[in-house]
């Protein structure tokens, strides 16, 4: 099995490898492993130090697709993610992969959860305030 892409699996054959090149991973588990390694301590949160998407959940490229950070790690570390449940981070911080922060819970409970932390309000009134923004930019 390959781990390089075929321009380095070229330079590996010929013993030119840099030390910066990254591992084609095959196996979700290894990518899940290799992932929380790189994962930067904030308290007991342990933060996904790649990609952050704009509401602010870690994002992971693999197998040619974008996943949650925090799904990717559950799945990969805890166990399967049941259709049509979410994963919620126990410690309100979005970036947090650490498996002992994320628990599977229904949709519903979720949602109820936010509401009770009053999070999915914040962020909606967030994107009011940023709406309002753009709409005076707009105008002149």
């Amino acid at each position: 099995m390959r781990i390089y892409c075929s321009t380095h699996y070229g330079h590996a054959k010929a013993g030119k490898l840099p030390n910066n090149v990254r591992k084609i991973f095959k196996d979700p588990r290894e990518k899940a492993v290799h992932v929380l390694s790189k994962a930067v301590p904030n308290g007991s949160c342990l933060e996904h130090s790649g990609w952050v998407g704009r509401n602010g959940y870690g994002r992971i490229n693999f197998g040619g697709k974008c996943h949650l950070a925090h799904r990717f790690i559950y799945a990969g570390i805890v166990r399967e993610i049941p259709p049509g449940h979410a994963v919620h981070h126990k410690c309100a911080n979005r970036k947090c992969i650490n498996p002992g922060h994320l628990q599977d819970v229904t949709q519903a409970d979720n949602a109820a959860e936010m509401l009770a932390r009053n999070s999915l309000l914040k962020r909606i009134r967030a994107l009011e305030i940023e709406n309002q923004d753009l709409k005076a930019m707009v105008v002149v």
